[in-house]
């Protein structure tokens, strides 16, 4: 973990704005969410330093945009000291086996209330062969639907920005036009993509 990045809200409605905004801004993975008490819940998040920066700051400007008093609290924590995984996974240890294991027993249903998204996460990853090859965007099947424009953008509005972000590193010469197109919206980068891909035609 190069980074934990820590938001808390009041209200499970700015808590889950939170996490989708934080995961569609940057490559983070939501490590934990907790209910904390009195309505406020603990989001935290894990990734690269610059990717856990630019998550919590979008995320806390989008809870702000909810209701000035949502936002609570938030942090980032440079490369965290590795204790910090014994507070925040300790109650985790013995379920992630356990789900690990029921993953791998057919004859057994996954069984558990307060299944994090860690352990989802687990039971995804022992469950679903080739799992790198889910969510890519297949370029043959875009150059099919690239003459329509609301095709277009409805096939790529599936994907994760992180995603769309791949399809133009692995365009050079696109990539080389937008070289800030990190800091490009997702509209913004479908609408050049349409444009990139209309023109190879």
């Amino acid at each position: 973990m190069d980074a934990l990045g820590m938001i808390e809200t009041k209200g499970m409605l700015a808590a889950i704005e939170a996490s989708d905004v934080m995961l569609k801004t940057a490559e983070v993975t939501i490590v934990s969410q907790e209910k904390v008490g009195g309505g406020l819940v603990a989001t935290l998040v894990a990734g690269d330093v610059a990717a856990v920066k630019t998550s919590v700051d979008a995320a806390s400007t989008a809870v702000k945009r909810l209701s000035t008093e949502s936002l609570f609290v938030t942090d980032v924590i440079p490369r965290p000291d590795k204790m910090l995984k014994n507070i925040i996974f300790d109650d985790k240890i013995e379920s992630e086996n356990s789900i690990k294991e029921q993953a791998l027993d057919d004859s057994k249903p996954v069984v558990d209330n307060k299944v994090s998204v860690v352990e989802r996460q687990i039971v995804k990853e022992v469950t679903t062969p080739d799992s790198k090859s889910i969510g890519k965007i297949n370029e043959n099947h875009l150059m099919t639907v690239i003459a329509d424009n609301t095709a277009a953008e409805k096939y790529l509005n599936g994907f994760k920005i992180n995603d769309l972000r791949s399809l133009v590193r692995s365009q050079p010469d696109l990539a080389a036009d937008k070289k800030n197109f990190y800091q490009l919206s997702k509209e913004n980068i479908i609408k050049e993509l349409i444009k990139y891909y209309r023109s190879k035609k």
